[in-house]
């Protein structure tokens, strides 16, 4: 099963907390939102993920390349312009 993460909120309604860390990457404790939605899509059986980023994008793709996820891939989107709900 393939899945998409969509990630490219600018995290309005959060600021002045989203200026440095985006909105998918706030910790539950310490986990972030990010990790715990893609364990859950693992655990759903998700084998490709693809997470899709407007905001901060670099700090995305930084977590990407170091998440430990056995059993799927992950890629990035990044959308330089925000392309509305429909965009993805």
């Amino acid at each position: 099963m393939k899945a998409m993460i969509l990630a490219a909120g600018t995290g309005t309604r959060l600021r002045p907390l989203t200026a440095l860390r985006p909105k998918p990457l706030f910790p539950v404790y310490t986990v972030p939102l990010l990790d715990i939605t893609v364990n859950q899509l693992v655990n759903a059986g998700a084998h490709d993920i693809m997470v899709n980023s407007h905001h901060l994008s670099r700090q995305i793709t930084d977590f990407l390349d170091h998440h430990t996820c056995s059993g799927a891939s992950l890629s990035h989107s990044h959308e330089p312009e925000l392309l509305a709900p429909a965009g993805p």
